[in-house]
């Protein structure tokens, strides 16, 4: 799935980098993604499993004042998605979308990297228990970009579709509907 989503999107961003718990699969990242920069979690946080973690991390050593974050496991993600994204940060700290219910995606949105390092540390500092980008984001100037704006280019809203076991990855070949 990395591969997928790596092929549709990093044509868009002049810094591309990989975020990983570890080094185990580095072989297979680099070949997926065309030796893309790999940030590895820093070591004072790999006892906990958290998004934010990856994020700090790779936040604190990318370049981009905008940084756009994708998780591994949505391999429907479009293009046009990621611009919508991006184009309504400007004015925010973070562009993050909503989808179904009104459910936050923080992991499919776009983040000023200065203020979300801030913010992530923040959440390291105050409550260990607490590693989640949505205590994040309570810290963030956010535009919550509701579902309409994405339904236009993709009106099922598969982008947004976590894709977490091989009986989904399966449906997704056979083109079943995974909601």
């Amino acid at each position: 799935m990395l591969q997928i989503i790596y092929t549709e999107l990093s044509g868009l961003f002049d810094e591309v980098a990989i975020s990983a718990r570890n080094r185990e699969n580095e072989k297979e990242i680099k070949k997926l993604t065309n030796n893309a920069k790999i940030i590895y979690d820093k070591c004072e946080f790999k006892s906990y499993n958290s998004p934010l973690i990856g994020i700090v991390s790779a936040f604190s050593e990318m370049k981009s004042e905008t940084v756009f974050v994708v998780s591994c496991d949505v391999p429907l993600i479009k293009k046009e998605i990621a611009k919508i994204i991006l184009s309504e940060i400007k004015g925010f700290c973070a562009a993050v979308p909503k989808t179904g219910n009104e459910f936050v995606e923080p992991l499919i949105a776009a983040y000023d990297r200065e203020a979300m390092l801030k913010a992530g540390k923040s959440v390291f500092s105050d409550d260990k228990s607490k590693l989640s980008v949505r205590e994040a984001l309570e810290e963030l100037n956010v535009n919550y970009i509701p579902s309409a704006k994405f339904k236009k280019i993709d009106p099922e809203l598969s982008s947004f579709k976590n894709v977490n076991t091989r009986e989904e990855m399966e449906e997704l070949a056979f083109g079943k509907n995974m909601n």
